[in-house]
């Protein structure tokens, strides 16, 4: 990992400065101090360029000056420290606001796999993008100010450290916590792999139960195959027998049809239905009979039950009558 280009803007003493910092070996940092010649190179602003550096990245220099202290005073707003870092093939680029326009007091981070389309790795919180800084550059802030860059005033004071904070140091400059960070990564991995292998070996295990039930049905399959082809030549063995005998009969009723006379046959056929004719002649005629039978029934039944009626009535007139003679022999005797 290197550091590339940094770009700053109203940052400390510092109006406006752009400089590639990759590839330049041991530099020398001179600067002209015009608001005070007699100075020379004292004040002139070089301290502040190296604090934009540590600023950018923690959000505070070396001296420990932070939030609204860092911007230039001529400006009063408008802070922005632009920095970009090469990783093998990795472009990050990192950027800190402070009082600006449009990036506020915001910290953004971006990462160029391609230019057209950089991967924006910014969170939802600045301490939360700030571990994304961390993991880029590979220390805390505490690390990178005792073991890469030293302020003027605030020089590590390694005697005065107490054992933890000294094994901090040293863990991180060494690359320990970066080790400790890639095993428990490592770590999540094979557990990750470790539940794929399970599902997969669960997977094996139920396709290979599922195997087992397809050869099974298979062989039944195959076997109940040969037994329905077995029966299905046994029907068509039956089927071809049958067709021949039929076959043989068809001949035989040919070779009988063959000895008679054909217009004979029709002739009797012809009589045949002229009979047929007839029989439904003598059925209409009969029905007609039927109906003039029903007709005379029905006119007798009639006629008899008036005979009754003139029957009755001849009764009663005889009954009548005798009653009259009576009355009259009794008439005579009285006389």
């Amino acid at each position: 990992m290197r550091f590339a280009d940094i770009h700053i803007e109203n940052f400390l003493s510092i109006a406006t400065a752009e400089v590639t910092l990759g590839g330049r070996g041991l530099v020398l940092v001179e600067g002209v101090n015009e608001d005070d010649p007699s100075a020379k190179s004292n004040g002139a602003g070089k301290s502040s360029f190296a604090d934009a550096l540590c600023w950018v990245l923690y959000g505070c220099t070396a001296r420990g000056v932070t939030g609204d202290a860092v911007v230039n005073r001529e400006a009063g707003k408008g802070t922005l420290v632009d920095l970009e870092i090469q990783d093998g093939t990795a472009l990050y680029k990192i950027v800190r606001y402070r009082k600006h326009k449009t990036g506020k007091n915001g910290l953004r981070v971006w990462l160029y796999e391609d230019e057209k389309d950089p991967v924006d790795l910014t969170k939802g919180t600045d301490k939360l993008t700030q571990e994304v800084v961390n993991g880029i550059v590979g220390c805390s802030y505490e690390v990178f100010r005792a073991a890469v860059y030293a302020g003027q005033e605030q020089m590590p004071d390694l005697p005065g450290m107490t054992d933890k904070a000294l094994k901090v140091l040293i863990e991180e400059a060494a690359g320990v916590t970066l080790l400790e960070r890639a095993y428990e990564r490592a770590k999540i991995a094979c557990n990750e792999a470790k539940a794929v292998l399970e599902r997969a070996q669960r997977n094996v295990d139920a396709l290979a139960s599922q195997h087992l039930a397809v050869v099974g049905e298979y062989e039944r399959t195959t076997l109940s195959l040969a037994e329905w082809a077995a029966a299905r030549k046994r029907r068509v063995e039956e089927a071809v027998a049958e067709a021949v005998a039929e076959r043989a009969n068809a001949r035989t009723a040919e070779a009988e049809l063959a000895k008679h006379d054909r217009p004979h046959v029709e002739r009797q056929i012809a009589a045949e239905e002229a009979k047929i004719a007839g029989v439904e002649d003598e059925k209409r005629r009969l029905a007609e009979l039927e109906a003039e039978i029903v007709e005379i029934t029905d006119d007798a039944a009639f006629r008899k039950s008036e005979a009754n009626t003139f029957k009755s009535s001849a009764e009663t007139l005889k009954d009548e009558i005798e009653g009259l003679d009576h009355k009259v022999g009794a008439m005579s005797s009285a006389v």
